[in-house]
C-alpha cells in the first residue's frame, strides 16, 4: 500500500475574506492552481509555516480532476482540498512516485461517482497499490522516464513555437487588427460568402433529440462544439453520428470538407477547417456555425488566422447579453480585416511552410507519447530494468 511509504499533509481552510489578487501577502495554492506555474491568488492573514510550499513539492487536487503535479511557483500556502504528498525516501523515491501515482489516480477518478464534483479522500490515496522494486531500481526507472518525459516536453514546446511564429508573421504582415496601423479596409463577414445559405448555424434543439438521433457509429458525423479545438484543430475523439435519413431532414446545416466551423456558445470563438478525411457531416444543435467562404473574395488561411485575433472581440460581443453566446446576426456583422489579395496569398504560402514543419513536430510528439506510455507500462509490469 502506498500509505506505508508516504506522508500526506492536507491543506488548511484559509479564510477567503483574506484572499486578494493584488499581490498582498503570500500566494495560496487552490485546486485550480494544481499543475499551473503559479497562483494569482494571495493571502494576507496569519498562517502556520506547516502549510508553506516550496518548489519541487508534489501536490494532489482532491476535487474534480485528481491530478498530481510538481509545484514550481515558489513560496506559497497549501489551501484546503489540496494535499502535499511526501515519500519516505528510505523506501520510495519521490521521482518514482511522481510517475507511478497519476495512473492510479486516474483509475480512481474514472470509478468515482459524483452528483456535482468528484471528491478524493486521503484514505483512497493511501490505499493505492504500485509496484515497488528496490530503491536503486526505482531511481533508475525514474531517470529513464525523466528522459522520455523531457523529450515529450521539448517536442510540445517546439509545436508551441510554430504557433507563436504564425502569430508573429500575421502581426508583421498586417499589423495589430485592433490598431490597424497599415490602414487596411474592413468588410462585414456576410459579404464574403456567395449566398445566405453559406453562413448558417446548427439545427434548433427541437429538431434533434440527442438521445435518439445521435448514434455511436453511422454514416454522417455530427460536429459538436467539443470537436472544435482552440488551436484550429478538428478533434475526432468521441465523434457522434447520425443516420442519413435524419440527416436529410437537416441538410441546411450540412458541412463539407473545407468549410470553416466556428463555435458560438460555451467555448466561443474556437475555429477549424472541416478535414478532407470525411465526405460530409452535420452541425449539432445551435452551438456552432458553418462558414463557406467565397474564396475568390478572401483567402481562407488568412481568414482563419484573423479569426484567432478577433476572438477577443467575439467574447466581448457574446458577453453583452444575459447568457454568453453569438447569434447569427452577430457573426454576419463581424468586421473582417481586408488587406490586398496578394498579401493574403503571400501569408498563406508562408503559413503552409510553417504548418509542414509543425506537422513533422506533431508526428514526433505522437512517437514521444507512445514511447513514454510504453516505458510507463513496462515499469508497472516490472520489465523496465531487465
Amino acid at each position: 500500500m502506498l500509505g506505508e511509504h508516504i506522508k500526506i499533509l492536507s491543506g488548511y481552510a484559509f479564510k477567503s475574506k483574506e484572499f486578494n489578487e493584488n499581490g498582498h501577502g503570500i500566494p495560496v495554492v487552490r485546486i485550480r492552481d494544481v499543475g499551473k506555474k503559479k497562483s494569482n491568488t494571495f493571502y494576507s492573514g496569519e498562517y502556520s509555516e506547516e502549510y508553506l510550499l516550496d518548489n519541487g513539492d508534489f501536490l494532489i487536487g482532491m476535487d474534480g480532476d485528481f491530478r498530481l503535479a510538481k509545484w514550481q511557483g515558489g513560496k506559497a500556502l497549501l489551501n484546503q482540498r489540496v494535499c502535499k504528498i511526501m515519500s519516505k525516501e528510505s523506501s520510495l523515491s519521490k521521482e518514482y512516485m511522481y510517475y507511478m501515482v497519476p495512473r492510479e489516480l486516474k483509475k480512481i477518478e474514472d470509478t468515482t461517482s459524483f452528483a456535482t464534483v468528484k471528491h478524493l479522500s486521503v484514505k483512497k490515496i493511501k490505499d493505492i497499490k504500485i509496484p515497488l522494486p528496490p530503491l536503486d531500481q526505482q531511481k533508475k526507472i525514474a531517470d529513464i522516464l525523466d528522459a522520455a518525459d523531457a523529450y515529450r516536453k521539448k517536442t510540445k514546446a517546439l509545436i508551441e513555437k510554430y504557433d507563436e511564429l504564425t502569430q508573429s508573421l500575421f502581426l508583421d504582415m498586417f499589423g495589430d487588427p485592433y490598431v490597424n496601423q497599415y490602414n487596411h479596409a474592413y468588410v462585414k463577414l456576410e459579404s464574403l460568402v456567395k449566398k445566405k445559405s453559406d453562413l448558417v448555424d446548427g439545427p434548433f434543439g427541437s429538431s434533434v433529440n440527442t438521445k435518439v438521433d445521435y448514434i455511436e457509429n453511422g454514416e454522417i458525423p455530427v460536429i459538436r462544439t467539443k470537436n472544435i479545438g482552440i488551436d484550429n484543430r478538428f478533434i475526432s475523439d468521441d465523434l457522434k453520428f447520425m443516420t442519413r435519413e435524419k440527416y436529410e431532414t437537416l441538410i441546411r446545416s450540412q458541412v463539407l470538407p473545407g468549410d470553416i466551423i466556428l463555435t458560438k456558445v460555451g467555448t466561443i470563438g474556437n475555429t477549424c477547417i472541416f478535414p478532407e478525411d470525411y465526405k460530409e457531416a452535420i452541425l449539432s444543435t445551435t452551438g456552432s456555425c458553418r462558414i463557406r467562404l467565397d474564396e475568390d473574395k478572401i483567402n481562407k488561411t488568412f481568414f482563419l488566422h484573423y479569426l484567432n485575433f478577433y476572438r477577443t472581440k467575439m467574447l466581448e460581443i457574446a458577453s453583452a447579453g444575459v447568457q454568453a453566446f453569438l447569434n447569427m446576426k452577430h457573426i454576419k456583422g463581424f468586421d473582417i480585416l481586408f488587406p490586398a489579395a496578394d498579401l493574403q496569398n503571400q501569408f498563406a504560402e508562408r503559413v503552409k511552410a510553417i504548418e509542414e514543419q509543425k506537422a513533422q513536430a506533431q508526428a514526433s510528439l505522437a512517437q514521444a507519447e507512445d514511447l513514454f506510455n510504453s516505458l510507463l507500462q513496462r515499469a508497472f509490469k516490472g520489465e523496465l530494468t531487465t
